[in-house]
């Protein structure tokens, strides 16, 4: 897809409208319990946010970035993401996400216009509640990785993501799950599962409905 169009388009496009879970729920594990927002919100969840940044290509074609995090003791250790994480101090979830993005993968705020957040996503394992947002750049970025968080950085084209090919199930290991089948989105020959595939959802619903 052309980065013009699309920029347009997501520019026009009213955040009021979110698909939602109906989007998310398309690649939700079997494992996941049932939302109740009233409980976890009583909870006192961690707060987060994150950023799905667009950008073009030498060609003008559409991209957006996620990342591999590094092994390491925890519940999400070598799982494909987006760029973000936890809400700090009186910073806005906004704040949050392009902070957290120069952080990981060197991507200055004053490059990224955001454009809409997506719906809250509810990570169960780690009791984060994140907030995604949509952001463009007009030109590529200069990516500079964090070696402590990110192991690789991942461009993936959006005109593979939008082909069903990459839609499939595959079977996934992690802290807290063996051999479990889950749907997923297969881009750049990485397995993208749990949160990550819920928020790519919507987005994917909302662009082809643009």
């Amino acid at each position: 897809m052309d980065f013009s169009i699309l920029c347009n388009k997501l520019y026009a496009f009213d955040s009021g409208d979110l698909p939602g879970e109906e989007s998310q729920f398309k690649m939700v594990p079997s494992i996941r319990p049932n939302l109740n927002w009233d409980v976890i919100e009583e909870s006192k969840p961690t707060k987060a946010s994150v950023l799905l940044l667009i950008y073009p290509d030498k060609d003008n074609n559409c991209k957006f970035v996620l990342i591999q995090r590094n092994t390491y003791d925890g519940v999400h250790s070598a799982q494909i993401s987006l760029p973000g994480g936890k809400h700090e101090g009186d910073e806005t979830l906004e704040q949050t996400a392009l902070r957290e993005t120069f952080e990981e993968i060197g991507v200055d705020s004053s490059m990224v216009e955001l454009v809409s957040p997506l719906s809250r996503v509810w990570v169960s394992p780690s009791k984060f509640l994140v907030t995604p947002f949509i952001g463009i750049s007009t030109e590529k970025p200069k990516f500079i990785k964090d070696n402590f968080e990110v192991s690789e950085i991942i461009e993936v084209k959006l005109s593979e993501f939008l082909n069903d090919d990459c839609i499939s199930v595959s079977t996934v290991n992690s802290s807290y799950v063996k051999d479990l089948q889950v749907p997923s989105f297969i881009l750049n020959k990485k397995v993208v599962w749990g949160a990550t595939a819920m928020i790519l959802s919507e987005f994917r619903d909302i662009v082809t409905s643009l």
